[in-house]
């Protein structure tokens, strides 16, 4: 469990106490990823969107968030090479919005380099 302060973060409890249910779920790993992310826990993100490729490697989004949680932990290699790929799977399903997105995302990482 995440604790903010001294508390635990509810959101993140309820999502892992369902993954206990299905622990592959990966809709319900990427929404926990997505909840470490926005609470600055770059590593516990990685880790889990990860898993979510591993589980469902044409799931585009998991890309979209595992480059951002690659970035946002400075890691500049990992985060170009997963948007690079993200956009490739994201093409090849038809995830159009997505490929946009991640386009100029990795664009504005190549010019400013963060």
């Amino acid at each position: 469990p995440y604790i903010i302060g001294n508390r635990m973060s509810p959101r993140i409890e309820e999502i892992e106490r369902l993954l206990e249910q299905a622990p592959d779920d990966y809709l319900l790993l990427t929404t926990l990823g997505k909840e470490y992310l926005s609470v600055g826990e770059y590593e516990r993100a990685v880790e889990i969107l990860s898993k979510v490729i591993g589980l469902n490697p044409d799931y585009s989004v998991a890309y979209r968030y595992l480059a951002e949680a690659f970035q946002k932990g400075g890691d500049r290699e990992g985060a170009v090479k997963t948007y690079a790929d993200g956009i490739r799977v994201a093409e090849t399903v038809g995830d159009i919005q997505t490929a946009k997105e991640m386009r100029v995302f990795l664009g504005r990482l190549e010019r400013t380099g963060d």
